[in-house]
This record gives structure tokens, sequence and C-alpha cells, in this order.
């Protein structure tokens, strides 16, 4: 009974927060317009590369996003009015990035405002990032809301991991006063970190690949049993 109130607990706000994400990534897609042409469509597809660009950028961001806010529940397992509050604030940002994206592919190639819509995009990524820390500091305030089989120094290597991203979006936003697209690569280049099963692109990243894994190596999420899933010891012998 304990094990199923705990997956009602978390269950609705996962699931709330699934939907919210597929939606804004689904989003995205609408920027990409077929071009009205008669003649020269090759061109007229290659002149949307803004678009593309931002779609798969952004598309990369939420996904990392989703991944390791999934991740994360796995080691909550009691949820409070408050945690649903800054899971509605993640979420309200997490919507707000196909805005941004279209804002920044509309003016990418505008000698004058390039530069501020950049900026203004690299800000909601870094929004993005502090809320979702946000989430976990306040689940392992005070260890309440988290797995009691969590020790101390698996909620520090998570913590480091999740905490990880958020210079290099600062320094994205920093990037982008010099140049977008390199700044635009560089959001890539931090996608590539989190998610790729590369072992040298993950350093310090949560490990999202290692799903039923028992343990994780220094830097990485470790991984406990499933929800429902008993431990070795709480089962009955044959």
């Amino acid at each position: 009974m304990r094990q199923t109130n705990d997956d009602r607990d978390t269950g609705r706000i996962e699931a709330f927060s699934d939907g919210v994400i597929a939606v804004a990534i689904t989003l995205l897609i609408l920027d990409v317009h077929v071009p009205n042409v008669k003649t020269g469509l090759l061109q007229a597809l290659l002149n949307q590369w803004p678009t593309y660009l931002g779609y798969v950028t952004s598309f990369l961001v939420i996904t990392i996003f989703w991944a390791n806010h999934h991740n994360m529940f796995r080691h909550i397992q009691q949820v409070d009015y408050a945690l649903l509050l800054i899971n509605s604030l993640f979420l309200m940002c997490i919507a707000f990035i196909p805005f941004v994206t279209s804002l920044l592919t509309k003016y990418i190639t505008s000698p004058t405002e390039q530069h501020t819509a950049a900026i203004i995009y690299g800000a909601t990524l870094l929004l993005n990032g502090i809320l979702f820390n946000s989430i976990w500091w306040y689940a392992v305030w005070k260890r309440r809301l988290v797995r009691r089989d969590l020790d101390a120094q698996a909620v520090q290597r998570i913590t480091r991991g999740y905490l990880f991203g958020l210079p290099f979006y600062a320094l994205s936003i920093v990037l982008s006063l010099i140049n977008v697209e390199l700044s635009l690569a560089f959001y890539i280049l931090i996608d590539l970190m989190y998610g790729l099963p590369i072992r040298f692109l993950r350093f310090g990243s949560p490990d999202i690949f290692s799903v039923g894994a028992q343990e994780a190596p220094e830097g990485h999420l470790p991984h406990t049993h499933a929800k429902n899933e008993l431990p070795e010891a709480a089962r009955e012998p044959e």
C-alpha cells in the first residue's frame, strides 16, 4: 500500500509534466513552413536554415530537460504543494521555449536585433535550468521528499550533475554577444554532453542511459530500484 501511494503521489505530477513538455516540443515544428514558390524550391528550403537550426537546438534542449526530469522523479517519492508550484513554474518556462525559438529564428539574420533575440533565448534556457535545479534542491531539503535509500553521497553526485549545465548556459549568453550562430552551436554541445552515451562528453552530468543500473560512476546519477520493484532482501523465498 505504501508503494502504491508513493506512485500515486508522483504519478500525477510526472504525467502532467510529460504532457506539457510534449506540447512544447511539438509546437517547435510549427515554425517550419513549406515554401510557396513556383521555381527554386531547393534554394527556398535552404533559405530557411535559421528555422531548422532553432528547431534542432530547442528540440534537443527540451528533450534533455525531459529526460533529466524523468530521472529526477525516480528519486523523489513524495510531492507537496510547494514542489507542485516549483514544478509548474518550470513547466511555464518550458512552454515559453517555442516562442523564444521563433523570436530567435526570425531575427537571427538581423544585424541590429540578432543579439537581443539570442540573449532572450539564452536567458530563457538559463531560467529553465535554475527552476529545474530548484525542484531538486527543494526535494532534497531536509531529505523530506526523496527516497530513503538515497544516501548523502548520491545526493551530492546528482546535485553536481544537475548544476553542470548552468555555467554553460550563462556562457552561451555571453557568446551570443559575439556570435549568435556560435552560441546556438554551444547549446547543441551542451545537449551532447548530457545526451550522447560517450563518456568523455558526459563528465559531471546525469547518466540518462543506464536506467537499470544499480550503481553509477562518480559524477553520474546513481540508480535505485524501480518504484514497484522490491529489494532482493524483501522478496519471499521460492
